[in-house]
């Protein structure tokens, strides 16, 4: 396997939650807040052009995350954190091969060796 093909599945272990959703439950009355961390500011629309925002199902990669919040931003991602402590990355691209180069860049710099334990 090789680095690209591990951050694929890498990736498959986010939940991808449509931003039409965030951005309904954020104007509802009731709705959770959604706080944007570190510095990078959404390029086009809030809160990002992709469809979806990807929030990590290990709590292992959340705590990383928000631990390296410069690090993700520049593999980027813009960071976003719900009031219920959810961490939630935005990406400021129209196209799969950027978020899957955004994932790629990410898990490098996670760390993640999971294309040397299967090689």
């Amino acid at each position: 396997m090789t680095a690209y093909e591990a951050s694929k599945e890498w990736q498959e272990r986010f939940c991808q939650v449509p931003t039409k959703q965030v951005i309904e439950a954020k104007f509802c009355q009731d709705g959770p807040e959604i706080f944007r961390l570190g510095k990078k500011m959404p390029k086009a629309s809030w809160p990002c052009i992709w469809r979806c925002l990807y929030s990590p199902k290990d709590d292992a990669d959340h705590t990383w995350i928000l631990q390296n919040i410069e690090t993700v931003e520049d593999c980027g991602f813009v960071v976003y954190q719900s009031e219920q402590g959810f961490s939630l990355l935005g990406v400021d691209s129209y196209t799969k091969e950027l978020v899957d180069f955004y994932f790629y860049n990410l898990y490098m710099e996670r760390g993640l060796m999971w294309h040397k334990k299967a090689g």
